[in-house]
């Protein structure tokens, strides 16, 4: 273990770069002392993509000393795990999830309880209709809450006047319902492994697409990073067996595309059978990947525009040159809702 790591503190601090609330600072562990204010990371990595770390900070100063000998030898925390009764209280009140409600307008009733049962969603009253993403790992422990707040019209995440998310141990801290809490994240939809074993793992940055992907594609097994920095040895082990495919969000630039085949180059050389989708980088419009739409958004597009409210089902009859090629890769015909 490095001497300097990021500081597990859960107010995130102003990024120096974008001015966002979403900076971590690092922490010297040796002499449990935070390091100025602007050696940290941003977590908007394609957004903003601020990192300065405490090597650039120490070389700048001109301090160029044996920054990679700086080890401590310490033993590292153990996960906490949340109480599995947590995850049955959560999961009633429906009608008044934000999120669920948004799922209705897409599906129908029968597969949005497919989706809440599959990846055991659900409903939190941090925020009045706000949607738990549990992430349970392949042993069945449940290893975090993700709280967020969708709108149930669009399906985009309520960011103002603040960005609606957090944890459900950082909700319990507060309140003093617990004391501590060690978060050692895994993939969304992880504890789908065991049952899934034959399928191969289609990965995506939102916990929204995985869901919403679940549904459309059964022959991929559908997993969630949560964000650029999850895509790394220690989250991927568990899925190490399987063909895995990435499937980044647009942006411009082509910047997480270009982050996330960084990801999978050094996760290839560990030994994973790991590929990054280019077809929405190829296929997309200028306008697209500002908006930086991910692989749901286009059949979710197609679902608004098609004249009687649902998807195109046959594969003959998509016009979409990014869907006709979606529908191909994973050999499907859309069923009728």
């Amino acid at each position: 273990m490095y001497r300097y790591k990021l500081h597990k503190e859960p107010k995130k601090q102003i990024c120096p770069s974008c001015e966002k609330r979403r900076f971590v600072r690092y922490i010297d562990l040796e002499k449990n002392e935070i390091l100025p204010e602007i050696v940290g990371r941003c977590d908007r990595e394609v957004s903003c993509g601020y990192h300065f770390t405490p090597k650039q900070y120490f070389e700048t100063k001109g301090v160029l000393t044996t920054y990679h000998s700086h080890k401590v030898i310490t033993k590292e925390d153990p996960p906490t795990y949340h109480d599995a009764k947590l995850i049955t209280q959560s999961g009633r009140n429906f009608k008044q999830n934000n999120f669920i409600q948004y799922l209705k307008s897409i599906f129908n009733e029968d597969q949005v309880k497919l989706i809440i049962q599959r990846y055991l969603l659900g409903t939190s009253n941090h925020w009045n209709g706000a949607i738990v993403f549990w992430q349970i790992d392949n042993n069945n422990l449940v290893r975090g809450g993700k709280i967020m707040l969708y709108s149930p019209e669009t399906g985009k995440r309520v960011k103002k006047p603040f960005n609606h998310i957090t944890w459900v141990h950082f909700v319990l801290l507060k309140s003093r319902m617990i004391n501590k809490f060690n978060l050692k994240q895994c993939l969304f939809g992880s504890h789908l492994l065991n049952n899934e074993q034959d399928l191969p793992v289609a990965i995506v940055e939102s916990e929204k697409t995985a869901c919403i992907m679940s549904e459309l594609f059964d022959k991929y097994l559908w997993l969630a990073c949560g964000s650029l920095s999850n895509i790394n040895v220690k989250m991927f082990n568990s899925i190490k067996d399987r063909r895995i495919v990435l499937y980044p969000d647009l942006s411009t630039d082509q910047k997480a595309f270009i982050k996330w085949n960084e990801k999978s180059k050094i996760l290839k050389k560990k030994g994973f059978d790991i590929s990054v989708s280019h077809l929405l980088e190829e296929k997309s419009t200028v306008t697209q990947k500002v908006d930086g739409l991910d692989i749901a958004d286009f059949f979710i597009q197609d679902r608004r525009n098609s004249v009687n409210g649902s998807f195109i089902f046959n594969r003959l009859k998509v016009k979409n040159s990014i869907l006709k090629q979606l529908v191909t890769t994973f050999d499907l015909i859309i069923p009728n809702n």
